[in-house]
């Protein structure tokens, strides 16, 4: 297991890192733990949220894709790149677009 660097920990998400590293969770939170000794709260903050957050920078879902749209794609694409199962990235592209539309139409209600 070869060192994880600060610079990597701070701009990489999770999955990035694991692929990188060739880390299991247990071995990327020994990791954190090590780079989190000397920072501050505001610094551990960011951090956590980088290093933890369950998609990449870039790789929002746009919540109000309709199935078929070139954005549902994307979001599809967006969870494979994550590191999810394509039937599981489909189904949460399904799943996001069928709550935005309830979303919707309880606002009209509203």
């Amino acid at each position: 297991m070869s060192k994880v660097t600060w610079n990597d920990l701070h701009n990489a998400t999770q999955s990035e890192l694991k692929k990188t590293y060739k880390l299991n969770d247990r071995q990327l939170e020994t990791q954190v733990r090590k780079h989190m000794d000397g920072a501050n709260s505001h610094q551990r903050r960011d951090f956590y949220e980088t290093v933890y957050s369950k998609k990449g920078k870039d790789d929002a879902i746009d919540k109000g894709a309709k199935p078929g749209s070139k954005k549902f794609g994307e979001n599809i694409a967006a969870e494979v790149k994550a590191g999810k199962p394509k039937n599981q990235a489909i189904a949460i592209a399904y799943s996001e677009a069928k709550q935005s539309k309830k979303r919707k139409k309880n606002e009209d209600k509203s």
